[in-house]
């Protein structure tokens, strides 16, 4: 039977600091989708997908940084071959808020 993981893994308004959201345990999942809508006037900061396998230690998932610009905008992140245990969005706002709603889905075994 497929194991199948979904939820909101961010809900926050992000304030000049970061934000990480919610560590999203990978444990039997091999592929993720993190669908990333971004809201706010005159926005700007960055976010990025952090990878670990302890629940502690957290680097960035190569090729997930992505500039936050504008007043909306969505991003979609697809990985596949997802062999660590955790996964994470971190977002920053250099000026102004930005309110980010991010949800996930994973497929495994």
């Amino acid at each position: 039977m497929a194991r199948i993981a979904d939820g909101i893994a961010l809900d926050d308004i992000v304030t000049s600091e970061v934000v990480n959201g919610e560590a999203v345990n990978l444990d039997s999942i091999f592929g993720f989708s993190f669908h990333v809508l971004t809201s706010g006037t005159t926005m700007n900061g960055s976010m990025e997908l952090q990878a670990s396998n302890d629940g502690t230690n957290w680097e960035t998932v190569s090729g997930s940084s992505e500039v936050i610009i504008g007043s909306s905008d969505d991003h979609l992140y697809n990985v596949s071959d997802a062999f660590y245990r955790f996964v994470r969005l971190s977002v920053t706002a250099d000026a102004n808020a930005i309110t980010v709603v991010a949800h996930y889905k994973g497929k495994g075994v």
